[in-house]
């Protein structure tokens, strides 16, 4: 059966988008196999995050498609092997994908197969059809089937034919699992930046249906236009993960930012919330900060939907009934941004901040690990003439040691930067058009994914293809920190000719409890030949506290 692509299925839930929190639970060690680390820990000096590749998980704690051997291998080279993978949707069509290699990486396998034979399952385990499948040929065979139930069976019965025209039958159970629902939680960014200056962006990604994860690109658009991307990502079932971007705005304006996840893998649940928006202002420079702190907690919800659908011109008819509970981690996030005026020579510079009086972070400059990274280029200006333009950044994390399989792991979710940015001409220094500016974000979720123009701030071995841990595998980081009335920070940047000091105290609203609640209500439509009920609804709730301010 080809797959139905008539399917209307509207959607009778208003997501509730969290905000630009990051997220107080935290990562847990990989599962299976050692990481591949892309910087040894020991080199940085502690100072600095471990980064793994991509292609690694850092997590994979999901459901497990069946998978199944023949009783006889003398190699595993030469073991003939079958995978099945089952994945509803929202429409309520399931693809059942049969493979000889692996369904997950996508490598072909031993043989190749010759037919299969399928059992229907209905929830409480009795057999409702068997199809059969006959003269296939090949190694991977796919089948729409609609109404299944998310958590039934098939039994998948698989005849492979090796090289040597030997035939093993190997059976294995495959359980329904929902496709994955990736969203994008929202955008942690400043509301105002300066042009010419790198601004750091992030964005949170969770899973929310809980029963597989999904790999997806992280796609940072200004304007319609992309500007970073963090390749392959992972996010694991029913987990948070952050991405990272670096972006410089060459003028003042506003501009319309927008962080995607696209090419999600296996195809995604829902993707109307594989995208979060917000504006951005990019400002002439004046000394001074503005922070902002958000947080969320104990975010809960369940959604359920049934219907049915005929496509009278094919004679199909499919019903589903699916139901949709959220567990989300807690989160939180602080992001302070401001800039002084240029600060000549080397800097160093020293970062804390508390909640109620109660130290949450500190972050001092180490000349040996911490940069900076430097790029000088010269432009013409209409007023100046011919500029030449000295950037040097520095980053700092809060990087503490943990154990992942048997070895020291550095983490770290909090980072500085501190970029200054020297302008000159022909006649000296340009020192209204120079200035010093910091950043300080935390990120959420259990790793961070960090964009291809990361490097900006590092030393060439990010690119796009590298994460790192934000918490301890015991998942208590952040989680005393959520409850407070103020948060307070500090940071004093020191030059070769004077120390500026950034402090402030933004004070946080009272917990707040949100309720939504959307009542079971139905929906028909019919065009002749195309006739659907859908019918839904939708609980969930959130509290959550925050708070904004500025300074000189």
């Amino acid at each position: 059966m080809e797959p139905i692509t008539r399917v209307r299925y509207f959607v009778l839930l208003g997501m509730l988008l969290v905000g630009a929190g990051a997220c107080a639970d935290n990562a847990v060690a990989p599962n299976g196999k050692t990481p591949q680390l892309r910087r040894d820990a020991v080199r940085a000096g502690g100072r600095r995050p471990t980064l793994f590749a991509n292609t690694t998980k850092y997590r994979d704690k999901g459901l497990k498609h069946a998978h199944g051997r023949a009783a006889i291998a003398t190699t595993a080279a030469t073991a003939v092997a079958l995978d099945a993978r089952a994945l509803i949707g929202r429409d309520g069509i399931t693809t059942l994908d049969v493979s000889t290699g692996s369904i997950d990486d996508g490598t072909s396998g031993v043989g190749v197969l010759s037919k299969l034979q399928l059992k229907l399952y209905t929830l409480n385990g009795s057999l409702q059809t068997t199809n059969n499948y006959n003269g296939l040929n090949t190694p991977n065979y796919q089948v729409t089937l609609p109404s299944r139930a998310r958590g039934s069976n098939i039994q998948v019965q698989g005849s492979i034919t090796t090289a040597g025209k030997h035939t093993d039958v190997i059976t294995v159970t495959e359980t329904v699992k929902a496709r994955p629902d990736l969203r994008v939680d929202g955008i942690t960014a400043p509301s105002q930046v300066l042009p010419s200056s790198p601004v750091n962006i992030s964005a949170m990604i969770s899973e929310i249906n809980g029963d597989v994860g999904a790999r997806a690109d992280c796609v940072l658009s200004v304007d319609g236009v992309e500007a970073d991307r963090a390749h392959g990502i992972w996010v694991d079932a029913g987990r948070s993960v952050s991405c990272l971007f670096v972006h410089t705005f060459p003028a003042t304006g506003t501009s319309r930012l927008t962080v995607s996840a696209v090419s999600t893998a296996p195809g995604d649940w829902d993707t109307a919330n594989n995208t979060a928006v917000r504006s951005i202002d990019i400002v002439q420079p004046t000394s001074g900060w503005e922070g902002t702190y958000v947080a969320s907690r104990d975010f809960t919800g369940t959604t359920f939907s049934e219907g049915w659908w005929t496509l009278r011109s094919q004679g199909i008819h499919a019903e589903w009934s699916n139901n949709q509970d959220w567990h989300r981690n807690n989160n939180w996030a602080a992001h302070v941004t401001g800039h002084f005026p240029a600060m000549a020579g080397a800097i160093t510079y020293a970062f804390h901040d508390e909640m109620d009086g109660i130290l949450l972070n500190e972050i001092d400059f180490d000349p040996s690990t911490d940069g900076p990274v430097e790029d000088d280029q010269d432009y013409a200006d209409p007023v100046f003439g011919t500029v030449h333009q000295h950037h040097s950044c520095s980053l700092s994390f809060r990087a503490e040691p943990e154990t992942v399989e048997g070895y020291e792991v550095m983490y770290g979710y909090a980072y500085v930067s501190v970029c200054t940015l020297l302008r000159s001409n022909s006649f000296g220094a340009l020192p209204g058009e120079s200035r010093t500016d910091f950043d300080y974000v935390t990120t959420g979720g259990d790793v961070s994914y960090y964009g291809e123009h990361w490097e900006i701030y590092d030393d060439g071995l990010g690119g796009g293809s590298s994460f790192s841990f934000n918490g301890e595998t015991s998942y208590q980081l952040g989680a005393q920190v959520y409850s407070g009335t103020a948060y307070t920070f500090s940071l004093s940047i020191t030059g070769s000719e004077r120390t500026n000091t950034a402090a402030g105290t933004m004070l946080l609203s009272a917990p707040l409890l949100t309720v939504v609640s959307i009542p079971y209500r139905c929906e028909d439509d019919d065009d002749g030949d195309f006739v659907q009920h859908a019918c839904g609804s939708s609980n969930y709730s959130q509290t959550s506290i925050g708070g904004s301010a500025s300074g000189g």
